[in-house]
């Protein structure tokens, strides 16, 4: 995109919101993040000699008389702007734009009581639109292995796994032990499965990472909490079509419409991605459509967000060593010959109200989650439905000048029913089993902040959480395997001191308590039964950690945590289609973090960034038997020793942009006895984007490479993998080669 200097003041245009909440002579408004509409509070407003400061709900009013024609608004960490107003000026709706070179300084808003980004008392990841814009516009993957302690593998676009500081690295083929939501609404299913995958990133304005059972407002999940926040529209209307290929067959396609006044923001778009596949059995089609809304009523306001998503994709699978070495682009010989594949269609849908006054806002969303599939296997055809329905509200409000608290609650209820099926040369055959599966839960939150001073901070919060599972089968073939099974109510507590020795730098240190349900596999028996012994796998997290900056260019974040685990639950594969769950003991995850970047602006107008994000880990099985071995003392599988993020990016005033990053991965070990381990790599990726303005009409134009030096690793890893019928392990899914990508996006704006 074209530079835009620090400090440059732009007008925002803006209109009526319907009605006049004060006489002529006072003029009102409300102030509000650009990328994730959260209110700004701490705002300066000045109007001529008067001044004054947005409150905890971003509004602020000011004395108005003839004279008065300019209003200056600037908060520290974002560009300050100036709009010509008029006697006449009614309630006014405008926006502050994150100051790229001040991240510090950014409102973060993953406690839902906001604060700036270095007064966040963890390791807070962070990925802006900037960040993810350094990457091809096909994955979140690489913007979420930046971040220090976050480990996404992906062995395909549709196969991925994340886990943060070690967390959900042996869930065999997907997301566990960390929660995500879009906007306000879950993406995690009942059992504790996440498909982040699923969210187009074009649609994407920033996502916010918390590492460990540090959000007590989102349920204390054990590994993390991931927050995607929608896009949002600006005043005005704008039009975007974007087209883009790359190698092995990909063919991308992107409609964007957006609007945008002081009533309302609409955004809708629609996204079609296509791939052939670099391996064997590798094709791949998706079709994304997003339409979300903000519609504001004076202090209050309603938001809405529905997307549809379809996916058809093959599946290659893992293959073994060998194969791995000789012939990567090879699909799995089962998975071919059946010609594995999974489609499914989803809905998200979910509404919010929310409610503000001067110290009090509440938002309460009712959300729906829905999804049909059926996915091809060389043991079996599985034909399944998930139905979520669900309500999330929480309270914040500020007590005196100290003090904050935020409560709430949310309630989830999944009926999930599936079939399997004998799978044939063609179709599917007679039927193996039946199941409805349904799964509720409710969290209840509150947490109370407060300031001692200007350099003390403390935070106490507390989520409970009631589990149950209810078994149907309706297969009677061999007897009737149905039951239930209520988990004891888990009390998560939180406490966090933070302390500021000067401006601009914070250190603290936290206590949280965490959980992670059993998935469906691990809740069932062998046989298909639920599993009365499983337990939720609990842990605490102990943390302690700085961040801050130097000369508002430098940042800094370092933490160091000790995280001991109980109850640990592990996937105990029993045959080629089959796991089950068991709580095996105890393991410890010690971990340093570091996030270096520094930001500067030239003489001439260009900008220029570097990064730096490291990891250094110390994972193992404090106490672990498995039948009759021990694998007590040793790292514990398939999480990497060390990780390292560098890059730089280039922002030039002609509006040409230069991105360069490489990450180093560390060894992991791939089973249990250590004795297999997959090697360390390096990928390096570059991307230029070159943006050409013609008064209303923007064309921007891209080109990149991804894995420059033709690096050769495994993407992904199937820890304790087994092999059937005599045949080898297969633990490997390869990772690219390197591979190109370019395209064209053609926007349009009207006032």
């Amino acid at each position: 995109m074209a530079l835009i200097k620090p400090y440059f003041f732009f007008t925002v245009l803006f209109s009526s919101l319907g009605y006049v909440s004060y006489a002529q002579d006072v003029l009102t408004g409300r102030v509000s993040d650009s990328d994730t509409g959260e209110p700004l509070p701490d705002v300066f407003v000045q109007l001529g000699n008067k001044q004054a400061v947005t409150d905890l709900s971003g509004r602020f009013t000011v004395t108005l008389t003839p004279k008065d024609t300019l209003l200056h608004l600037g908060r520290l960490g974002y560009k300050p702007i100036q709009v010509v107003i008029g006697l006449d000026s009614e309630e006014l709706m405008l926006f502050l734009e994150p100051e790229p070179t001040q991240l510090n300084q950014v409102v973060v808003t993953s406690d839902h009581v906001l604060r700036n980004y270095q007064e966040y008392p963890a390791n807070l990841g962070l990925i802006l639109k900037k960040d993810l814009q350094r990457d091809q516009d096909l994955s979140i993957v690489n913007a979420l292995n930046r971040i220090p302690g976050i480990h996404m593998q992906s062995g395909a676009l549709n196969t991925n796994r994340i886990t943060i500081r070690g967390l959900g690295a042996r869930t065999p083929f997907s997301t566990n032990r960390v929660k995500a939501y879009f906007g306000e609404i879950p993406l995690t299913t009942g059992d504790g499965e996440t498909a982040i995958e699923d969210i187009d990133m074009t649609f994407l304005e920033r996502a916010e990472v918390i590492k460990g059972p540090n959000a007590s407002l989102y349920g204390a999940g054990l590994g993390g909490t991931i927050r995607l926040i929608p896009s949002r529209a600006f005043t005005g209307t704008s039009y975007q079509v974007s087209q883009s290929f790359g190698s092995y067959g990909l063919n991308r396609q992107l409609v964007n419409v957006k609007n945008g006044n002081q009533k309302r923001d609409l955004i809708a778009g629609i996204t079609h991605t296509k791939s052939d596949g670099y391996r064997q059995n590798n094709e791949y089609q998706r079709i994304n459509g997003l339409a979300t809304g903000n519609i504001r009523f004076g202090r209050n306001s309603l938001s809405f967000l529905g997307q549809f998503i379809h996916l058809d994709a093959q599946i290659p699978s893992s293959i073994n060593d060998s194969t791995f070495r000789a012939d990567p682009r090879a699909a799995a010989p089962n998975w071919s010959s059946v010609e594995g594949f999974e489609n499914y269609q989803k809905y998200l849908l979910g509404l919010s109200y929310q409610w503000n006054t001067r110290n009090f806002t509440s938002n309460t969303s009712v959300f729906a989650n829905l999804q049909r599939q059926e996915e091809r296997r060389p043991f079996n055809t599985l034909e399944d439905s998930r139905n979520a329905i669900g309500l999330r509200s929480t309270w914040k409000g500020k007590i005196g000048k100290n003090s904050l608290w935020a409560a709430g609650t949310e309630l989830f209820f999944e009926q999930y029913d599936w079939q399997t099926f004998e799978t044939l040369n063609e179709g599917s055959g007679e039927l193996l089993s039946d199941n409805t599966e349904d799964r509720w839960y409710q969290n209840v939150f509150a947490q109370w902040e407060r300031a001692f001073g200007e350099k003390w901070y403390t935070i106490i919060g507390m989520n409970l959480n009631l589990t149950r599972f209810e078994l149907e089968d309706q297969f009677l073939a061999n007897g009737d395997l149905s039951g239930d099974r209520s988990f004891d109510p888990v009390l998560s507590p939180r406490l966090t001191v933070s302390y500021a020795p000067q401006p601009g730098i914070t250190i603290y240190s936290s206590a949280n308590h965490g959980f992670s349900t059993p998935s469906l596999e691990e809740t069932l028996a062998p046989d298909g039964e639920i599993n009365p012994g499983i337990k939720p796998e609990t842990g605490w997290s102990f943390e302690i950690g700085s961040k801050g900056s130097f000369a508002g260019k430098f940042n800094y974040q370092i933490a160091f945590y000790h995280m001991p685990i109980r109850d640990l639950l592990v996937p105990r594969r029993t045959a080629e289609d089959a796991f089950i769950g068991i709580n095996a003991g105890r393991t410890v995850h010690n971990g340093m973090e570091i996030d270096l970047n520094k930001s500067w602006v030239s003489s001439s107008g260009n900008t220029y960034s570097l990064f730096l994000n490291y990891l250094e880990s110390w994972y193992f099985f404090d106490e672990f038997e498995e039948e009759d071995q021990d694998f007590s003392g040793n790292e514990l599988t398939g999480t990497p020793d060390r990780t390292l993020s560098v890059g730089s990016d280039f922002y030039f005033s002609f509006g040409l942009t230069a991105h360069i990053n490489s990450q180093y991965i560390g060894q992991m070990p791939i089973n249990d006895a250590n004795t297999l381990y997959n090697d360390d790599y390096v990928v390096s990726n570059i991307k230029l984007d070159q943006e050409i303005s013609f008064g209303d009409w923007t064309l921007m134009a891209f080109i990149g490479v991804n894995n420059i030096f033709d690096e050769k690793y495994a993407a992904m890893v199937q820890v304790n993998a087994q092999g059937f019928g005599g045949r080898a392990p297969r633990y490997f899914y390869p990772g690219l080669p390197r591979n190109y990508f370019g395209g064209m996006s053609v926007s349009f704006d009207l006032p």
